[in-house]
């Protein structure tokens, strides 16, 4: 079951970084803000890139965490980690 939660919790993240990926990147700097806070929007719009970005980085790592992908690594047959 937790691999379940884990895959789903990372889903629900990579939906909310594409959310704030698509606010980020698609509204204007009238909407975004107002136009008292004009002056902060490329900022605003920066951060949501940034905030969004490193959201999709945790789901993918989530997800193939929650998947088992890196549990148990094994090392290469006849690599040299083997004795």
């Amino acid at each position: 079951m937790p691999r379940v939660l884990a895959i789903a919790v990372g889903v629900g993240l990579g939906i909310f970084a594409g959310m704030v990926l698509t606010i980020a990147t698609t509204s204007t700097d009238q909407s975004l803000l107002g136009t008292d806070l004009n002056w902060m929007a490329p900022y605003a719009r920066v951060g949501g890139i940034l905030l969004g970005g490193l959201c999709l980085g945790a789901a993918m790592l989530v997800i193939g965490l929650g998947m088992g992908r890196w549990q148990h690594p094994t090392p290469e047959p006849g690599g040299p980690e083997r004795t």
